[in-house]
């Protein structure tokens, strides 16, 4: 995955932005210890902004190649997004149609981190969070939630090809001023409990306005 390049004190700004993946999980493990739990669905939401935290320890300690790991970390997010906006029957369909485009471009492209493979993160990235940005798009009742994904997901997609194409200081510090705004929003949002997300049980992701079920 594109990496900090490399300057003063290049180590310390690395590891901030890998750890700040966790910020939407630490949030949600501290309302817990105060006795102020939050749905499974914030959880499951938090870890998808968590996987990239994952993606970094994997290729960190090297049990990934880096492209590898920046190349699979979107589409588990996309799945996980499926499922928690989703309802079950549409999220299965959205999934495989995320996975069956993943699938085309590996074989159109190659598997990353194999001899002879080039670094297609770029288009893996771009399938699977523009996929995120669609669930979320109409749905405005998700308030800082949906602001949350299209920070992340949506400006943080455009920053990270920048960056992708440059591998300069001068976008990779933007990209990662993005996503911690994303993931500061995301976590201002759990610790208020709002939006109050609702119950997926329609037939179509989007619901039209009505009751809603408080999570806190």
């Amino acid at each position: 995955m594109p990496t900090m390049p490399m300057a003063w004190n290049a180590p310390v700004w690395a590891e901030l932005a890998h750890q700040m993946g966790l910020v939407p999980l630490a949030v949600l493990c501290g309302l817990d210890l105060r006795g102020e739990r939050r749905d499974v669905r914030w959880w499951w939401l938090a870890g998808m902004f968590g996987v990239s935290w994952l993606a970094d320890t994997s290729a960190h300690y090297g049990w990934l190649p880096a492209v590898t790991a920046s190349t699979f970390y979107p589409l588990v997010q996309a799945v996980i997004a499926g499922f928690v906006l989703l309802p079950w029957r549409p999220a299965l369909a959205f999934n495989a149609i995320v996975l069956a485009v993943a699938v085309f471009l590996f074989g159109f492209v190659g598997v990353p981190g194999m001899p002879g493979v080039g670094a297609p993160d770029i288009e893996f990235r771009a399938v699977a969070w523009i996929a995120i940005v669609y669930l979320v798009t109409d749905d405005a009742w998700l308030g800082p939630i949906r602001t949350a994904v299209l920070l992340t997901f949506g400006l943080g997609l455009v920053a990270w090809i920048l960056h992708a194409r440059t591998m300069s200081l001068a976008t990779w510090y933007p990209y990662q001023l993005v996503r911690l705004a994303g993931l500061l929003v995301f976590a201002r949002a759990a610790l208020i409990g709002q939006p109050a997300l609702r119950l997926v049980t329609t037939a179509h992701h989007r619901r039209p306005p009505g009751p809603t079920r408080r999570i806190a």
